[in-house]
Parts: C-alpha cells; structure tokens; sequence
C-alpha cells in the first residue's frame, strides 16, 4: 500500500492507513501521531461539525461516563484518587462530569421555580389577590414591622436635627419609594428575576468550588502537598450534591401533592458521604479528619452564605 499525505480539506484522507503529521511531519499508521501526539482530523469543514464536535466532547455518555457515575457511589473518594493517580482514561473528566450533572440540576431547579411562581399567582387569582395588592401588603407589612425603639430613635434623630451642628439627611420616604417600586417590578416579572437569580446562583458555583479547594488545601496539605487534588475533590463532592439535590427535586416535583417531603432526608447523605470519601481520598485518621473536615465545611459554608446574600442582591435589588 502506497504512502499518502494527509490532506485537512479532504474528508476521505482520514481512513487512509499510512499519514504524515502535519505538525512534525513524522510518517506513521493510525489516528493520533506517535511523536507530538496530534491527532489525524480535517480542519476545513463547515461549522455545524466544529459545534457537533463541542456538544459532544461537552455532553458525551460513553463507558466512562458509567463507569465514573458507577464509582461515585460505589467507591467515593477512591475514583477520585484514582484519576489524581493517573488513571485518566479509565474515568470522564471530574470537572466534565460536574458540568453534566450540574446543568441537568438547574435545568429542572429553573423549570420547578417558574411552575411554582405560576401556581402562586393561580392562587392569587382565585382568592382575587392582585399583584398590586400584594405589592400594597408587602410594603404595610414592612412599616408595621417597625420595631417601636426604632420609632423612638428615629423621632430623636428628627428632633435632633434641629439642633445646631447636625445636619442628618434623612431618605426613609424616597427609600421607601424605590423599594416599593422594586417589589413591583418583581411582581410584574418575577419568573425573569428568579431565572436571573438560579442563573447567577450557577455561575457562582464555578467560583465556590476552587474556594472549598482550598479550604481543603489548608486542612490537608500534609496529606496532598499540592492544590489541584484538592480541587478534584472539592468538584467530586459538588457532583455528588448536585445529584442528590436532583433527586429531591425530582421527587418533589412527582410528588408534588403530598403534604410531607420525606424525600428531603437525602440531604443527610452528604456529610456522610463527605466523611467517607476524605477518608479515602486523605487516608488520615479518623479523628484528625473529622476535625479538619469540619473546620473545612464551616469556612465554606460561610463563604457560601455569603455568597448567596450577593447574589440574591445582584439578582433582586441591583
């Protein structure tokens, strides 16, 4: 059999047996080049391909998508340690694997928000509650929320302003105003503000898990000297939280006539979960990483409620 040039125009070039890389021009047999490791694909093709070829690096479910899915629950922690190992064929990607599981989360969290805001106004609308009158409610409820010392200190800041060598300049209408108007505006449109508010919630995560990370980098240094196994592990424990929030989502969304929420139980696997898969991953003993795993979840729960007030702000009231 003769010897051919790989042509990157030519669609057919890619079965033929013997090529020369186009990158060091090495001769060899097969689909990836044995020298600089480039594989053998054309270039010149239309873009639908190119994007084909995205979606499916991006969404792909092959062996080691199962196998991966399979290890998470049957070994955790070991998987993880694995691939950190080395056995990154064998595995998907950790942070792919986040990705899948994370947009299937909020896809559905999107979906049950925007059904239960439209049950909501149905409810509204049967009991002849109007947005307008909600909005009225809501801004009653916050003036008789005031507490009577807050009364009291604000008629002496009133009374003090009089004085000489005061000047207060107090805004509780104009306040008032703005956020009557805000609350009307998502009343209008709240299925936009909570898309807004679920999509900035996910973006968020792309921030927090590289924060839990080192969280767990601090804790555990001595036992993994450098940042990035950390890392994976910190999105191997993303992933699995993801998944059982998906469950109860998905219960609650089947369910949805029950008065009790039994479902939400779940939640309890991932301390569980946490422990085990540390312990697997760390190899530390079980007092020492009870201790440093917690102090870990605390400094990221922190983080995340903190988080959480800055997006609802974002979202809400920016």
């Amino acid at each position: 059999m003769g010897q051919t040039d790989l042509e990157p125009n030519t669609a057919d070039s890619i079965t033929q047996t013997h090529v020369s890389c186009r990158n060091c021009e090495t001769e060899f047999e097969g689909m990836y080049c044995p020298a600089c490791g480039q594989p053998v694909k054309a270039f010149d093709k239309p873009l639908k391909l190119y994007i084909g070829d995205l979606l499916g690096n991006m969404f792909a479910v092959d062996s080691r998508f199962w196998r991966t899915f399979t290890a998470l629950f049957a070994k955790p922690g070991i998987w993880i340690a694995e691939y950190v190992g080395g056995r990154h064929i064998r595995y998907m990607p950790p942070f792919r694997l986040y990705f899948f599981v994370s947009a299937v989360f909020f896809l559905l969290l999107g979906y049950s928000g925007s059904r239960q805001i439209k049950d909501s106004f149905e409810r509204m609308s049967v009991n002849k509650i109007t947005p307008e009158a909600a909005k009225a409610g809501i801004a009653d409820a916050g003036k008789r929320s005031i507490l009577p010392e807050a009364a009291l200190i604000s008629d002496s800041v009133a009374t003090n302003t009089t004085k000489p060598g005061i000047n207060i300049n107090i805004k509780t209408r104009e306040n008032d105003d703005q956020l009557n108007r805000r609350i009307g505006d998502i009343l209008k449109s709240p299925e936009q503000y909570i898309s807004r508010f679920f999509t900035y919630v996910s973006w968020s995560y792309f921030f927090l898990m590289p924060v839990l990370g080192f969280y767990l980098w601090l804790m555990f240094r001595s036992q993994r000297k450098y940042y990035i196994p950390h890392l994976f592990f910190s999105i191997n424990q993303h992933t699995m939280l993801f998944i059982v929030m998906t469950l109860v989502l998905l219960a609650g969304m089947v369910f949805s006539d029950r008065q009790s929420s039994p479902e939400t139980y779940l939640m309890w696997v991932m301390p569980v979960y946490a422990v085990i898969a540390a312990r697997q991953f760390y190899r530390n003993r079980w007092g020492s990483l009870l201790v440093r795993l917690t102090v870990a979840f605390l400094m990221y729960m922190v983080t995340v409620f903190l988080a959480t007030g800055f997006v609802f702000y974002l979202a809400f009231l920016f």
